[in-house]
């Protein structure tokens, strides 16, 4: 009788370990840790100094331009622990655009003066991030596969950037041209800019498990920037003679004709072109296909 019971405890603590880990179909279990590689496709949009919205602005979605969103692309490999706590390493490729003419027929004051201002840049943006997930939902256990878990993000990326600005049908490196006098003498706390950063992904993301192979995921992902030079303009307009002083000639001629792009009033030295106040960002909705790896099979 008491074998009967211990082989009865068994077999049910036995059963119990694994419903834990069982998965799919009765075909395949999960071990803690699983592996996923895959890759995405999606687009890529930035709110900078340039462009932005007609009105003041300040809810975010109404801080974009969607329509300078711009094709981005990723690969991915990552693991995940016991369904709740992950980590992957990505890279990201895309670009970012912005231009104060989207800001044509504004009336607010502070939207004119951008539309005047009569800025563009463009910048393609390569990104590698380290970037942890967490899966809320799998605090709380359930029977079979969760096949729908929404998920939060946050990690730490470093990328590269370079911004240009369309002059007469050419694009120009602007970094070089020192726009608002970095490197300057008589700006001389105005350093150049580094094109090579580290930035704060943070985002939300939902995943669907197609079946024990196959994930598809929807992810919205925030950069927090540590400069707000992406698209090149933060400062005040400088002494733009100092151009010819300090610049190659072909490179002070680009400088000049820059600053004469601005409608109505020629830019004054000192007055405000951008706003450092606040960094600059870029962002990603992507929709991603992923292959598992380590699940058993059932024997």
């Amino acid at each position: 009788m008491r074998f009967l019971i211990v082989l009865l405890t068994t077999c049910f603590l036995s059963t119990q370990s694994y419903s834990q880990y069982y998965y799919y179909s009765d075909s395949h279990f999960d071990r803690s840790w699983i592996f996923e590689v895959g890759g995405g496709i999606g687009g890529m949009n930035t709110i900078s100094d340039v462009g932005g919205p007609k009105g003041k602005g300040g809810m975010y979605i109404n801080d974009i331009n969607i329509q300078n969103t711009r094709l981005s692309s990723s690969f991915y490999f990552g693991a995940l622990y016991e369904q709740l706590i992950g980590v992957r390493l990505e890279a990201t490729w895309g670009s970012v655009q912005a231009a104060d003419s989207v800001l044509k027929g504004a009336s607010l004051l502070f939207s004119l003066s951008r539309y005047n201002r009569n800025l563009n840049f463009k910048s393609t943006i390569n990104e590698i991030a380290i970037i942890a997930e967490f899966h809320p939902l799998s605090l709380w256990p359930k029977e079979g596969p969760r096949l729908l878990s929404p998920y939060i993000m946050a990690g730490l990326g470093y990328f590269r950037f370079n911004p240009q600005i369309n002059l007469n049908g050419r694009d120009i490196d602007l970094r070089p041209l020192s726009l608002e006098g970095q490197d300057f003498k008589e700006y001389n706390e105005r350093e150049r800019y580094n094109t090579k950063q580290t930035n704060i992904p943070v985002g939300l993301g939902v995943k669907y498990e197609l079946n024990q192979t196959f994930t598809f995921r929807l992810e919205a992902l925030h950069r927090f920037l540590f400069t707000d030079y992406l698209d090149d303009v933060s400062m005040r307009y400088i002494d733009r003679s100092l151009f010819t002083k300090y610049l190659p000639p072909l490179q002070a001629a680009q400088a000049n004709a820059i600053y004469d792009l601005k409608r109505e009033i020629p830019p004054i030295a000192g007055k405000a072109r951008g706003n450092a106040d606040s960094n600059d960002a870029y962002m990603t909705l992507s929709l991603k296909v992923g292959v598992t790896l380590g699940r058993e099979k059932r024997r």
